[in-house]
Parts: C-alpha cells; sequence; structure tokens
C-alpha cells in the first residue's frame, strides 16, 4: 500500500531538512536493508518518498506525461528547501566557516557557487555532529586553498565551475600538489595524507558540480564533469 497523504511530504521534507524525526516513506521496505533520509527521493507527481532506486519502477497515476524521474523529484525537493536558485550563504552554511580567519581562502570559498551548495546540502541533511562538522570544515578549507593555487595556474579561472575541466587536468594535478606541500613539507606521510584527501576532495566538487547541472539542465557542464571524472580515473594514480 502506497501512502500519499500530504501531511507525511510536509513531515518528510522537515525530517530531511533538519535531520531529525522519524521518516514515512510512501512504501515500506520489503528488504532488511536500512535506509536513511537522503537515500529518498519524492516522485514530482503524487510527492510520495520513495527510495531513488525503486522510483522507476512507481507507476504514479498522478503523471501525466512524463514518468517519474529521479532528477524531477531532486527538483521539487531543493526547491522545497530553497535550493534551487544560485546558493546563498545561509546561517547554517555559515555557522560551518565560523572561526575561520578573514583570508584568502574564505574568500575562495564564500565566492564558491559549488562549494556552497555541497555546505547547504549537508546542512539539510542533518549534519550536527562536532567530528562530523570539522571533517567538513577541514575538507571545504582544502578546497579554498586548491582554488587559490588553481588560479595562478589556469589563465582566467576564478571558480571550480571554471576549473573542474578534463582539459586542465595537469593544472588541476600541479594545484593539488602545491596544496599538498605547503603546510609540514618535511613530513613525507602528511603531504601523501593531504594529497589524497585534496583527490577525494576535487571528486565529491565535480559529483556536486554534475548535480548542480542536472538540475539546471545544463548539459554542457554535467559533460563537462563526466570527461573530468574520466580523466580523473585513469590519471590521477600517475601522479
Amino acid at each position: 500500500m502506497i501512502n500519499l497523504c500530504p501531511a507525511y511530504y510536509r513531515h518528510n521534507v522537515k525530517v530531511v531538512n533538519t535531520g531529525r524525526g522519524v521518516f514515512v516513506p510512501a512504501k515500506a521496505q520489503s528488504s532488511s536493508k536500512t535506509y536513511c533520509s537522503s537515500d529518498y527521493v519524492p516522485c514530482n507527481a503524487c510527492k510520495g518518498f520513495f527510495v531513488k532506486s525503486d522510483l522507476r519502477r512507481h507507476r504514479c497515476k498522478f503523471a501525466k506525461n512524463e514518468k517519474p524521474t529521479v532528477k524531477a523529484g531532486l527538483k521539487l525537493l531543493r526547491k522545497e528547501l530553497g535550493l534551487l536558485n544560485e546558493p546563498k550563504a545561509s546561517e547554517a552554511v555559515m555557522s560551518i566557516l565560523a572561526n575561520w580567519k578573514d583570508d584568502t581562502i574564505l574568500n575562495a570559498v564564500k565566492d564558491d557557487a559549488v562549494i556552497l551548495d555541497m555546505l547547504a546540502l549537508k546542512c539539510h541533511r542533518g549534519i550536527t555532529r562536532e567530528k562530523w562538522i570539522a571533517n567538513l570544515r577541514y575538507e571545504v578549507r582544502l578546497l579554498g586553498r586548491f582554488i587559490i593555487e588553481a588560479r595562478k595556474l589556469i589563465p582566467g579561472a576564478e571558480t571550480l565551475t571554471d576549473i573542474l575541466r578534463a582539459d586542465n587536468f595537469d593544472a588541476i594535478a600541479a594545484a593539488s600538489e602545491l596544496c599538498s606541500t605547503s603546510k609540514k613539507p618535511g613530513n613525507e606521510n602528511e603531504t601523501t595524507s593531504v594529497a589524497l584527501n585534496i583527490g577525494n576532495a576535487i571528486k565529491k566538487a565535480t559529483d556536486q558540480l554534475m548535480s548542480m547541472s542536472l538540475i539546471n539542465k545544463d548539459d554542457s557542464t554535467y559533460k563537462q564533469g563526466k570527461e573530468m571524472l574520466k580523466v580523473m580515473a585513469s590519471r590521477w594514480q600517475q601522479r
């Protein structure tokens, strides 16, 4: 039985927004696998929440011309959460950036749409544990350092959207190297750890760029991100 009560839709949006409460899916899962609220997406027609992998099997009687898709459901959810338009540094996002000294890294982060969108989504998923917030701050600060170094190597580049392109790969790798040796250059283990973290952060940022482009129907930027991930998969370990 599928539960399409409008009250449950509003309740579920609130759970996603705050990260607190009991999530009520439209259909109970028969498997023993445990799901969290971020695994669900609403049907854009009936607004019932389904596991992303199951949405394609949902035969919605309210859908008129198009079948429900994860892309359309994410667009609806992001609209409800106020994230559809150009990302802005909300109070929750700014709380993550709090206590940073006002330097070039902070300015690079605050001016980057991909990073702000990434932070906003994390906030809406209820990232509240201090350890998670500390890890997120570290990852974002790494990306800020990376942006600053990449700007020096890629003419005209200002943001991650400008930087994360396959034809910029050599400059991206060089900027990552500069970041990994900018602190404690005599400690080989520290350098290796930072290099790995930067690589992971760049991949996450590219995924975020592709997600934003899907929702905004920006095919060229989506292709840009896809090509970037393909090049990283084949060449990053060789650096």
